[in-house]
């Protein structure tokens, strides 16, 4: 296996990582776990690094085609709307549904994006 296919295996490998500890979250109700918690942020942390870093590393070989660094924003964008609204959802004080929905939807938009933007910039 080359080092590229293990980032992307690792890259898959962490989104399932946070999903399943970001639905046993969801159900286990406030307050979180600690290790639950730390897990699945430490988990988006690195996921967010490494997708940088394919990113990066992508563009070093050719410059980055528009829609591949169209869809690398929407995921940057995606990750940073999950860290900021899942802090404000780590607050004991009630949040507002926006919050929670956005939280909900950003991990899908980041998939979706993040996948055709290395897809992209790799073909």
């Amino acid at each position: 296996m080359t080092s590229e296919q293990l980032r992307v295996f690792g890259v898959g490998l962490l989104y399932i990582l946070i999903f399943g500890t970001g639905y046993a979250l969801g159900h286990a109700g406030k307050p979180y776990g600690s290790l639950l918690f730390n897990v699945h942020k430490l988990a988006a942390l690195g996921l967010a690094v490494l997708l940088g870093y394919m990113f990066y590393r992508a563009t070093q070989s050719a410059a980055p085609s528009l829609p591949a660094l169209g869809l690398a924003v929407v995921t940057a964008l995606a990750l940073l709307a999950l860290f900021v609204t899942g802090a404000l959802l780590s607050v004991p004080k009630e949040v507002p549904g926006l919050v929670r929905i956005v939280h909900h939807v950003s991990p899908y938009l980041a998939v979706v994006c993040s996948a055709l933007a290395v897809y992209l910039q790799r073909g």
